[in-house]
């Protein structure tokens, strides 16, 4: 093998040792972006104001649950499933 060879073959493995390095990198920022925007949706809310309650029994009262449901969301982050399971919790 001559001395080009060997260079050649060099830069070729440190290419293709790059490309696999940036392609982790990219999968694992994606994977973390994930879980940081699900975060909140993970995280249990321990408090709801009154008067955030209050509005949402008077949406649960008057049958819109899907509107009560969005509030809850919006105000505190809730999942989904966490934020139905609230509203459906809910005395009115």
């Amino acid at each position: 093998m001559t001395p080009m060879m060997i260079i050649i073959a060099a830069v070729a493995v440190f290419v293709l040792l790059s490309y696999v390095k940036v392609k982790t990198n990219n999968v694992s920022n994606r994977e973390s972006s994930y879980s940081n925007t699900n975060r909140s949706s993970n995280e249990q809310v321990e408090y709801i104001p009154e008067e955030l309650e209050e509005h949402l029994r008077t949406l649960k009262r008057d049958g819109r649950l899907i509107q009560a449901i969005k509030d809850l969301r919006d105000e505190t982050g809730m999942g989904l499933a966490e934020a139905k399971q609230f509203i459906d919790d809910l005395s009115v």
